[in-house]
């Protein structure tokens, strides 16, 4: 019994990082693929994007295009979508069309 407690607990710590990879992974990245290791956290990606004043709703890794896109509200309520450095945070480009789904966003 121990020997298997053992053993489930190091495939839980083998797995989690990979499952948080995979998540953070956008939907046009193929199988299973992790973020590479000089890349920005996606919560510190979050976090500078924060302390520029954005409402971060969504980042994702695109691996094939070598960026983070982030999905961000503006103090006026303004969704746009953002491509950013991986290595620094740095937006590289932004699109002004809205990046929310319904389910993403309350419609009060």
């Amino acid at each position: 019994m121990r020997k298997s407690l053992i053993i489930s607990a190091a495939a839980a710590a083998i797995a989690a990082p990979i499952a948080f990879a995979t998540l953070a992974i956008g939907q046009g990245n193929a199988g299973l693929a992790q973020i590479p290791g000089d890349w920005m956290t996606t919560s510190a990606i979050a976090s500078h994007l924060e302390g520029d004043g954005w409402t971060v709703f969504k980042i994702e890794a695109e691996l094939g295009e070598g960026v983070y896109e982030a999905c961000v509200v503006d103090a006026d309520g303004n969704s746009m979508e953002l491509e950013l450095d991986p290595l620094s945070g740095a937006v590289i480009e932004e699109e002004a069309e809205s990046c929310l789904d319904d389910e993403d966003h309350d419609h009060d």
